[in-house]
Protein backbone atom coordinates (compact mmCIF):
# COMPACT_ATOMS: atom_id res chain seq x y z
CA UNK A 1 0.00 0.00 0.00
CA UNK A 2 1.24 3.08 -0.95
CA UNK A 3 0.15 7.05 0.73
CA UNK A 4 1.92 9.72 -1.72
CA UNK A 5 2.72 12.55 0.40
CA UNK A 6 2.74 16.39 -1.38
CA UNK A 7 3.51 19.57 -0.27
CA UNK A 8 0.21 22.04 -0.24
CA UNK A 9 1.93 24.88 -0.65
CA UNK A 10 4.21 23.94 -3.48
CA UNK A 11 1.79 21.08 -5.69
CA UNK A 12 -1.59 21.23 -7.04
CA UNK A 13 -3.30 17.82 -7.73
CA UNK A 14 -4.19 16.76 -11.58
CA UNK A 15 -5.91 13.77 -11.12
CA UNK A 16 -6.73 11.71 -8.64
CA UNK A 17 -3.46 9.25 -7.67
CA UNK A 18 -5.79 6.44 -6.47
CA UNK A 19 -7.28 6.17 -9.78
CA UNK A 20 -4.90 6.63 -11.90
CA UNK A 21 -2.36 4.00 -10.07
CA UNK A 22 -5.40 1.62 -10.42
CA UNK A 23 -5.74 1.96 -13.72
CA UNK A 24 -2.32 1.61 -14.53
CA UNK A 25 -2.35 -1.35 -12.73
CA UNK A 26 -5.32 -3.09 -13.40
CA UNK A 27 -3.28 -2.94 -17.17
CA UNK A 28 -0.40 -4.99 -15.46
CA UNK A 29 -2.66 -7.44 -14.37
CA UNK A 30 -2.81 -8.77 -17.89
CA UNK A 31 0.75 -9.64 -16.92
CA UNK A 32 0.65 -13.24 -15.58
CA UNK A 33 4.23 -14.34 -14.28
CA UNK A 34 5.06 -17.61 -12.10
CA UNK A 35 7.62 -18.71 -10.23
CA UNK A 36 8.96 -21.18 -12.79
CA UNK A 37 9.95 -17.47 -14.60
CA UNK A 38 12.74 -17.11 -11.97
CA UNK A 39 14.65 -20.22 -13.35
CA UNK A 40 17.32 -17.89 -14.82
CA UNK A 41 20.37 -18.64 -13.61
CA UNK A 42 23.57 -20.99 -15.68
CA UNK A 43 24.49 -23.81 -14.52
CA UNK A 44 27.90 -22.13 -14.02
CA UNK A 45 25.85 -19.75 -11.52
CA UNK A 46 24.08 -22.92 -9.81
CA UNK A 47 27.54 -24.26 -8.96
CA UNK A 48 29.23 -21.08 -7.14
CA UNK A 49 26.22 -21.14 -5.40
CA UNK A 50 26.77 -24.21 -4.44
CA UNK A 51 30.30 -23.74 -3.35
CA UNK A 52 29.73 -20.38 -1.81
CA UNK A 53 27.07 -22.36 0.65
CA UNK A 54 29.83 -25.23 1.41
CA UNK A 55 32.35 -22.95 2.67
CA UNK A 56 29.99 -20.68 4.52
CA UNK A 57 28.86 -23.88 6.29
CA UNK A 58 32.37 -25.78 6.20
CA UNK A 59 31.26 -28.47 4.17
CA UNK A 60 32.75 -29.69 0.95
CA UNK A 61 30.40 -29.44 -2.53
CA UNK A 62 30.00 -33.02 -3.94
CA UNK A 63 27.39 -31.93 -6.15
CA UNK A 64 24.04 -33.32 -3.99
CA UNK A 65 22.58 -30.25 -2.37
CA UNK A 66 20.54 -31.59 0.36
CA UNK A 67 24.18 -32.67 1.42
CA UNK A 68 25.08 -28.95 2.36
CA UNK A 69 21.45 -28.44 4.37
CA UNK A 70 21.29 -28.10 8.11
CA UNK A 71 19.45 -30.76 10.18
CA UNK A 72 16.57 -28.13 10.80
CA UNK A 73 16.49 -26.79 6.76
CA UNK A 74 16.35 -30.97 5.97
CA UNK A 75 13.33 -31.30 8.39
CA UNK A 76 11.88 -28.35 7.12
CA UNK A 77 11.97 -29.98 3.39
CA UNK A 78 10.40 -33.06 4.36
CA UNK A 79 7.73 -31.01 6.15
CA UNK A 80 7.17 -29.77 2.63
CA UNK A 81 7.27 -32.76 0.96
CA UNK A 82 4.51 -34.04 3.44
CA UNK A 83 2.27 -31.17 2.78
CA UNK A 84 2.41 -31.31 -0.97
CA UNK A 85 1.44 -34.31 -0.85
CA UNK A 86 -1.55 -34.04 1.45
CA UNK A 87 -2.39 -30.91 -0.11
CA UNK A 88 -1.65 -30.44 -3.71
CA UNK A 89 -3.00 -33.32 -6.47
CA UNK A 90 -0.23 -32.97 -8.48
CA UNK A 91 3.55 -34.05 -8.98
CA UNK A 92 6.42 -31.12 -7.95
CA UNK A 93 6.39 -28.35 -10.74
CA UNK A 94 9.01 -25.51 -11.28
CA UNK A 95 6.48 -23.18 -9.19
CA UNK A 96 6.88 -25.08 -6.06
CA UNK A 97 9.14 -22.88 -3.92
CA UNK A 98 9.89 -23.50 -0.19
CA UNK A 99 11.31 -21.33 2.54
CA UNK A 100 13.68 -23.98 4.53
CA UNK A 101 14.42 -21.05 7.21
CA UNK A 102 10.48 -21.33 8.41
CA UNK A 103 9.23 -24.27 10.51
CA UNK A 104 6.95 -26.12 7.98
CA UNK A 105 4.79 -28.08 10.40
CA UNK A 106 3.86 -24.76 12.36
CA UNK A 107 4.42 -21.90 10.05
CA UNK A 108 4.53 -23.09 6.42
CA UNK A 109 5.89 -20.51 4.10
CA UNK A 110 5.82 -22.24 0.52
CA UNK A 111 4.16 -21.47 -2.89
CA UNK A 112 1.90 -24.55 -2.46
CA UNK A 113 -1.03 -23.07 -2.36
CA UNK A 114 -1.04 -19.44 -3.29
CA UNK A 115 1.22 -20.24 -6.29
CA UNK A 116 3.42 -17.39 -5.31
CA UNK A 117 7.21 -17.27 -4.15
CA UNK A 118 7.48 -16.59 -0.43
CA UNK A 119 8.16 -13.66 1.22
CA UNK A 120 12.05 -12.46 1.80
CA UNK A 121 13.33 -11.66 4.88
CA UNK A 122 16.44 -9.87 5.70
CA UNK A 123 18.15 -12.91 7.09
CA UNK A 124 19.67 -15.74 4.59
CA UNK A 125 17.36 -18.11 4.31
CA UNK A 126 16.95 -20.95 1.36
CA UNK A 127 14.36 -21.03 -1.13
CA UNK A 128 13.78 -24.57 -2.15
CA UNK A 129 12.99 -25.42 -5.78
CA UNK A 130 11.33 -28.15 -5.30
CA UNK A 131 11.82 -29.86 -8.38
CA UNK A 132 15.34 -29.15 -9.32
CA UNK A 133 15.92 -30.12 -5.97
CA UNK A 134 17.90 -26.88 -5.35
CA UNK A 135 17.59 -23.62 -3.93
CA UNK A 136 16.92 -20.09 -5.49
CA UNK A 137 20.27 -18.65 -6.59
CA UNK A 138 20.63 -14.96 -4.64
CA UNK A 139 20.74 -13.46 -8.66
CA UNK A 140 17.22 -15.51 -9.14
CA UNK A 141 15.41 -13.68 -5.89
CA UNK A 142 17.16 -10.15 -6.75
CA UNK A 143 15.34 -10.71 -10.82
CA UNK A 144 12.21 -12.01 -8.82
CA UNK A 145 11.93 -8.12 -7.18
CA UNK A 146 12.30 -6.59 -10.87
CA UNK A 147 15.77 -5.99 -10.65
CA UNK A 148 17.19 -6.44 -14.43
CA UNK A 149 20.07 -9.18 -13.49
CA UNK A 150 19.65 -11.33 -16.18
CA UNK A 151 20.30 -10.76 -19.92
CA UNK A 152 16.38 -11.63 -20.51
CA UNK A 153 15.18 -9.18 -18.48
CA UNK A 154 16.92 -6.30 -19.99
CA UNK A 155 14.50 -4.34 -21.79
CA UNK A 156 17.15 -2.62 -23.60
CA UNK A 157 20.04 -3.60 -24.48
CA UNK A 158 22.41 -0.92 -24.31
CA UNK A 159 21.33 -0.95 -20.48
CA UNK A 160 23.76 -2.75 -18.33
CA UNK A 161 22.61 -5.23 -16.22
CA UNK A 162 22.62 -4.49 -12.31
CA UNK A 163 24.99 -7.09 -10.59
CA UNK A 164 24.49 -6.45 -6.58
CA UNK A 165 27.44 -8.17 -4.37
CA UNK A 166 25.61 -10.68 -1.79
CA UNK A 167 25.73 -8.19 0.93
CA UNK A 168 23.62 -5.86 -1.45
CA UNK A 169 21.72 -8.36 -2.54
CA UNK A 170 20.60 -9.65 1.03
CA UNK A 171 19.92 -5.91 2.01
CA UNK A 172 17.79 -5.78 -1.33
CA UNK A 173 15.65 -8.38 -0.61
CA UNK A 174 14.66 -8.16 3.11
CA UNK A 175 14.39 -4.41 2.44
CA UNK A 176 13.27 -3.37 -0.74
CA UNK A 177 9.93 -2.91 -2.61
CA UNK A 178 9.24 -4.93 -5.98
CA UNK A 179 10.86 -2.57 -8.08
CA UNK A 180 7.90 -2.17 -10.40
CA UNK A 181 5.53 -1.51 -8.52
CA UNK A 182 7.50 1.22 -6.89
CA UNK A 183 8.12 2.66 -9.81
CA UNK A 184 4.49 2.62 -10.49
CA UNK A 185 3.45 4.30 -7.89
CA UNK A 186 6.37 6.88 -8.31
CA UNK A 187 5.18 7.85 -11.63
CA UNK A 188 1.59 7.68 -10.81
CA UNK A 189 2.16 10.67 -8.02
CA UNK A 190 4.23 12.33 -10.59
CA UNK A 191 1.57 12.10 -13.30
CA UNK A 192 -1.37 13.31 -11.26
CA UNK A 193 0.24 16.24 -9.84
CA UNK A 194 2.16 19.56 -11.06
CA UNK A 195 3.71 22.35 -9.24
CA UNK A 196 1.82 25.14 -7.74
CA UNK A 197 4.01 27.74 -8.59
CA UNK A 198 4.83 27.02 -12.46
CA UNK A 199 1.11 26.71 -13.18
Amino acid sequence: MFFPATHKSFVRRKYDWAALYSCICDRFREVHTEPRHSILASPEEVQEEARHLAEVRHKEWLGCWEALLTHREMQSLEGYQRLHEQHVARPVCPNDVWNLGDNSSSHPNWSGKSGRIPTYRLGDRLFWYASLRRPMTVLEKVATMGWPVYAELLVDASVPAVTPSREEARFMLGNSWHLPSATIAVLAALASTELSFLA
